[in-house]
C-alpha cells in the first residue's frame, strides 16, 4: 500500500509497515494530525489513526471529540482543536483535563484528512489516498461507566431519536429527512414495541433550532444536549434501537453496531459512508424513492419517501431488536 507524506512543500512516498509486524522498540518519529473536526468525521478517522500510532513513536491529534480515542495506543497524544464551532468548543472545555500539550515542533510530519464527493467516491477512498491504513480498526465498545448517571433509567428498554435540528454555523436543510418520517416511525416502533422513546437534541437559541417538531410520541425529550458525549455512545450502543436523520448518527451506530434506523434527506447517500470491513448489520438507512446525492447546500432535493417503504424499515428495525 503506498501513500503520501507531506513534508514541507515537498512530498515523499513511504510504505507503512503493518501494524501486526512492528518492531517492539520505540520508532523515532513524530507525526501530527490536523483534524477533521466533526464527531462523524472523527469516527471516520479512527482506523487511520490507529494505524499511524503503529507506524510513529508519538502521534499529536488536535481533536474536539477524545472519547472517540480512549481505546488507541498509548503513544497518541489529544490536544485541543480549539475550533470555534459550539458544539465541538463545548465538548473541548468541558474536557481539558483529558488533553497534552501542543508538540513544539511545528515542522513534524503532518497529515490532514479532508474528503469531497463530487467524484462519487466515499470517505475512506478518499482518507486511503491521504493517510496509510493496515487493517480497520474501526468499532468500539464504549466502557460501562459511560452509562452512569444517565438522565433516564436505563434498565427499561429504550430507543433513541435524534431529531432533525438545523445549525447557523453550516446551513444544509436538505441533508435532513422531513420530520415527518421521524414522528412516523418513532410513534410505528413504540405501537409495536411499547418501548420508551428518548428524542435527543442539542438545541441553542437561534444557533441550533429544531427543523420541524418535537417527537409527539417521546416519553422524554433530552433537546438540549443534557447527554455528554461518552453516554451518547453508550446509549446508542445500548438502546433497543436507534432512529435518526442522518449526520453523525450513521457513523456513531456503525462504530458501535447499534440497532438502528437512518434516514437520508437529499444531501448526500450511504453508500458514501460504508466501508466493506464494517460489520455492523442492524444499521438500516433509508434514501427517498428518488435519491439525490447533489452534495449541495440549498439544492431543493426530493425528499419524498413512501409509507410503505418506511414502513418497512421501521418492521426490519423491530425484528432486530
Amino acid at each position: 500500500m503506498k501513500t503520501h507524506i507531506r513534508l514541507g512543500r515537498n512530498r515523499r512516498i513511504i510504505h507503512p509497515i503493518p501494524v501486526s509486524v512492528l518492531p517492539p522498540h520505540p520508532r523515532d518519529r513524530e507525526v501530527s494530525v490536523k483534524s477533521m473536526q466533526g464527531m462523524g468525521d472523527n469516527i471516520f478517522q479512527r482506523p487511520y489513526i490507529h494505524t499511524l500510532c503503529g507506524l510513529f513513536e508519538t502521534v499529536y491529534l488536535n481533536s474536539p471529540w477524545p472519547h472517540l480515542y480512549l481505546d488507541m495506543p498509548q503513544n497518541l497524544r489529544l490536544i485541543p482543536s480549539f475550533s470555534r464551532l459550539r458544539t465541538q468548543k463545548k465538548n473541548t472545555q468541558k474536557w481539558t483535563h483529558m488533553y497534552s500539550d501542543p508538540p513544539q515542533d511545528r515542522h513534524m510530519i503532518g497529515y490532514r484528512p479532508h474528503y469531497n464527493f463530487k467524484d462519487g467516491r466515499s470517505v475512506f477512498k478518499f482518507f486511503n489516498r491521504i493517510m496509510p491504513r493496515e487493517g480497520f480498526f474501526f468499532h468500539m465498545e464504549p466502557p460501562n461507566e459511560w452509562g452512569n448517571d444517565l438522565p433516564f433509567d436505563p434498565t427499561e428498554p429504550f430507543c433513541i431519536v435524534r431529531n432533525t435540528t438545523t445549525r447557523r454555523e453550516w446551513y444544509v436543510p436538505n441533508r435532513n429527512c422531513r420530520n415527518e418520517y421521524l414522528q412516523y416511525a418513532a410513534s410505528r416502533y413504540k405501537e409495536l414495541t411499547g418501548h420508551n422513546i428518548i428524542e435527543i437534541a442539542d438545541i441553542d437559541g437561534d444557533v441550533e433550532t429544531l427543523d420541524g417538531e418535537h417527537i409527539q410520541a417521546a416519553d422524554i425529550r433530552l433537546v438540549k444536549g443534557e447527554l455528554n458525549h461518552p453516554s451518547l455512545i453508550w446509549a446508542f450502543k445500548n438502546a433497543a434501537a436507534v432512529i435518526s436523520c442522518t449526520g453523525f448518527a450513521l457513523p456513531l451506530a456503525q462504530m458501535v453496531k447499534a440497532n438502528a434506523l437512518i434516514i437520508f434527506g437529499g444531501y448526500d447517500l450511504p453508500e458514501w459512508f460504508t466501508h466493506s470491513d464494517q460489520d455492523c448489520p442492524d444499521v438500516i438507512t433509508i434514501t427517498p424513492d428518488k435519491p439525490c446525492g447533489c452534495h449541495k447546500k440549498n439544492h431543493n432535493c426530493n425528499l419524498a419517501i413512501s409509507e410503505r417503504r418506511l414502513m418497512k424499515k421501521v418492521n426490519e428495525l423491530v425484528g432486530n431488536d
